[in-house]
């Protein structure tokens, strides 16, 4: 019988190699996600974008949907609108603050008055008075620019009844609160504010009980 052929060295050299396929390409890596189950038990998966709201985000790993998210985002947004807008309608109402726009304000004066015109440094209130006092039974009827004479009674008897002796009687005086000093607004006057105050009024006139009228004090701000 005849021996079959061995294989020769290059049969067998042929035999021992091996062609590996070539690795697959790894797919490019998605975003970084979580798994999260929820009272039922199934599986959901929770992708963060990191380009996303962080309040989002964080919701979104509690688990809640986005249609409840977006409602509790959109309360909360409503609520501190709701509570600048409160706030400020609440120091509009404590106070008259002028703005840059020129307001207008108008008093009746027949006695001291604190105004609510909140006066900023820089700010100019010109001021206008008519109208006439009745400053009792002997010396009749007085302008904003007050009496330093009247009826041949000179300055020196009217001044007794002054509550400040070197202003004209029944005058209509200002200041800023809180200065030592007033001023004869009369009919027409201006006072530029160096620090922030509220005007205040005052006829000049100790003696008030047998007074009638009132003078009308217009205040422009500017």
């Amino acid at each position: 019988m005849t021996r079959p052929d061995r294989p020769s060295d290059s049969d067998r050299a042929l035999s021992r190699l091996h062609i590996r396929p070539r690795s697959k390409p790894e797919p490019p890596s998605a975003a970084p996600s979580t798994h999260h189950r929820n009272r039922s038990g199934e599986k959901r998966q929770i992708v963060h974008v990191e380009d996303g709201s962080e309040v989002h985000n964080i919701l979104q790993r509690i688990g809640l949907p986005n249609w409840v998210i977006f409602v509790l985002i959109g309360f909360t947004l409503g609520a501190l609108a709701l509570f600048i807008v409160i706030g400020t309608r609440s120091v509009a109402d404590a106070v008259q603050i002028p703005t840059s726009t020129p307001q207008i304000f108008t008093y009746s004066v027949n006695d001291f008055i604190t105004t609510t015109i909140a006066l900023r440094p820089g700010d100019q209130a010109l001021i206008t008075a008519s109208g006439t006092i009745r400053v009792g039974s002997n010396i009749g009827n007085i302008a904003p620019d007050g009496a330093s004479t009247l009826s041949n009674t000179p300055f020196a008897i009217l001044s007794n009844y002054n509550i400040y002796a070197d202003l004209p009687h029944a005058a209509l005086i200002c200041r800023l609160q809180d200065d030592v000093d007033w001023q004869v607004c009369g009919g027409n006057h201006v006072i530029v504010a160096v620090r922030y105050a509220v005007l205040e009024f005052d006829i000049n006139d100790a003696i008030k009980v047998d007074n009638t009228g009132a003078f009308a004090v217009q205040i422009r701000v500017n």
